[in-house]
């Protein structure tokens, strides 16, 4: 059952990805429509009326459509949805990552008579108030939900995943490039989110140690963020790799292979 419900989160975790994907993409499906009724009133002008004045419109309309990405008074607009593309990326990994460590921790505390190792000072208070929420439901899936609220685990914080995941599962998640490019994509979304998008003392500090990394590896303060639509791709790649690691590491784990 847990490699079932790893399966819908990596599953869910791609179509994310993918939505982002087309979330960039989504101006072509519009501009496709409106090309493909520019080449058709075209084409009967042609036939029909190869001398109308209405011909020459028709063209000039047609290339201003077909190159609406390349419009100086559209551009701020562009850039806005690429940034927030980023935004949502982290976003989604954040979530699954939360989703595989709470389901693998629920696995963990169901099936281990030691589910957490040493973790005595672990402890979970929970009110009446909150008993009564839960419907006094205590099972695996509710503590673990419980202990990362109780520990206000920052899933949008790459130290704070290796720092749990080593904890309560025993592996080490190597800090390499799709690490790194992890790391300032959580941090420009906050720069993004903040501060205007624009790069501060605090973000450069964050991503200093964040070397080497495939984008961005010349940020400085006061630099305005903007990504681009291959940064967006360099990104989504490291959090699927990434995020697989840590699914194999956790099904090794919990001895599920």
């Amino acid at each position: 059952m847990i490699k079932e419900n790893i399966k819908i989160v990596s599953k869910s975790f791609d179509d994310n990805i993918e939505s982002v994907f087309d979330l960039m993409k989504f101006d072509e499906l519009v501009q496709g429509i409106g090309l493909k009724s520019l080449q058709t009133a075209k084409d009967a002008l042609e036939k029909f009326s190869p001398n109308s004045p209405k011909l020459q419109t028709i063209n000039n309309q047609y290339k201003i459509l077909k190159d609406i990405r390349q419009h100086d008074s559209l551009a701020i607009h562009y850039q806005k949805m690429f940034n927030q593309c980023i935004v949502l990326l982290v976003s989604y990994f954040a979530s699954a990552v939360e989703d595989l460590f709470i389901i693998s921790l629920s696995h963990k505390l169901k099936n281990f008579s030691q589910a957490i190792k040493s973790k005595d000072k672990d402890d979970i208070k929970i009110t009446i108030g909150e008993l009564i929420d839960l419907n006094f439901d205590l099972s695996p899936k509710k503590v673990a939900e419980l202990l990362v609220k109780r520990k206000e685990i920052n899933f949008q914080d790459m130290k704070s995943i290796f720092r749990e995941f080593n904890n309560y599962f025993d592996f080490e998640i190597p800090k390499d490039l799709n690490t790194n490019n992890i790391i300032l994509a959580q941090h420009c979304r906050h720069v993004l989110v903040h501060s205007a998008g624009i790069m501060n003392k605090k973000a450069l500090d964050q991503i200093k140690d964040a070397d080497p990394r495939s984008i961005k590896t010349n940020l400085r303060e006061d630099d305005e963020i903007n990504f681009t639509e291959d940064e967006i791709k360099i990104v989504a790649n490291s959090m699927k790799v990434y995020f697989s690691n840590v699914v194999d590491q956790c099904i090794s784990a919990l001895a599920l292979i």
